[in-house]
């Protein structure tokens, strides 16, 4: 029998008969993907979702709006709610933070379009204006240059959008007009291009002749004329007669303002014209009562734009100027 003593346990933490440590978790590939890709939003203040998926599972997400003036953005777990607040573009980011995993990224991006009417039935404008008493005639030769208007190519919008290019003689609360447009009526997302011929007197007149509308980048003759005997105007378009209105109103009346003008509905629609390419205005006239037409003699002061960082109205001479868009719609 031995009088070797029996071996003595290993104390704990000696490292002999520990158990083995867990090994550090390792990252596997970090992705997240929102959905959908491309977002268009017709309006302010309306919303849409985006859902985040991402991998591995159980991480956190965290959404931001690159630009909150056209939109912000509310996380939700994996979802987040965009609301449109003005027009532009922006990108929507999601963060995905997975266990163990750098930080992945992910963004969708946002187009958000609006329509803005002026207050009080006001329209915006680029034109030239004459005060010229007793006017029985006004006219031009017009580029045609097409623009777009308000959330015409998201096409979720019904509202009214246009833009016209013209002549007109005015007196107060009575004018004529002739010249160009196109135009989406409120309630369709139609729009229609065409030559139009307008009268205002003890009633409103018009004709949109969508069937003899210009091509883009045409120059056109409008012209009408007043027969103050019989309150009649008369419309031509490169010199050929295509409409007429009479109006008592009209009787013994004449015009006291001759203006060539670009008009617009809504802030977002676009002024004929780009910086490239102007829609045009040349040999400018207009005809007093019981005289010949005669050249406009437009001047620099005569130039109006509602909004010179927005709409270019430029001078050119007495007979001719331009008009354009400076952010047109893209």
């Amino acid at each position: 029998m031995s009088d070797d003593k029996p071996p003595t346990p290993p104390t704990a933490g000696s490292g002999a008969g520990s158990p083995p440590k867990a090994p550090a978790q390792q990252c596997t590939t970090c992705t997240v993907t929102l959905s959908p890709k491309d977002i268009k939003i017709c309006g302010a203040n309306k919303t849409k979702e985006v859902t985040a998926t991402g991998t591995p599972g159980g991480g956190s997400f965290a959404f931001g709006s690159g630009d909150t003036a056209v939109a912000t953005v509310t996380g939700n777990a994996n979802k987040g709610t965009i609301k449109s607040k003005g027009q532009g573009k922006t990108a929507i980011k999601v963060t995905y933070n997975a266990p163990g995993c750098s930080p992945c990224t992910d963004t969708v991006d946002v187009k958000v379009c609006t329509c803005t009417p002026k207050g009080g039935g006001g329209r915006y404008y680029a034109y030239a204006r004459k005060n010229v008493a007793k006017v029985t005639g006004i006219k031009a030769k017009i580029k045609t240059r097409y623009g777009k208007v308000c959330c015409e190519d998201e096409g979720c919008n019904t509202d009214t959008g246009y833009h016209v290019v013209y002549a007109n003689s005015s007196n107060g609360g009575l004018w004529a007009q002739t010249g160009w447009g196109r135009e989406r009526t409120g309630g369709s997302a139609a729009i229609k291009k065409y030559r139009y011929a307008e009268m205002n007197g003890g009633a409103y007149k018009v004709n949109y002749d969508t069937a003899n509308a210009p091509a883009d980048g045409s120059t056109h003759e409008y012209k009408c004329e007043l027969d103050k005997a019989t309150g009649k105007w008369s419309f031509s378009y490169d010199g050929t007669a295509w409409e007429n209105f009479a109006d008592n109103s009209w009787k013994n009346k004449t015009g006291n303002v001759a203006q060539w003008v670009g008009e617009i509905y809504n802030k977002e629609d676009d002024m004929p014209g780009t910086s490239g390419d102007k829609c045009k205005f040349s040999e400018c006239q207009y005809r007093e009562d019981g005289k010949s037409f005669a050249d406009a003699g437009i001047l620099a002061g005569d130039m109006v734009s509602d909004s010179a960082t927005e709409w270019g109205a430029e001078h050119v001479s007495g007979t001719e100027f331009n008009i354009w868009d400076k952010n047109p719609l893209q």
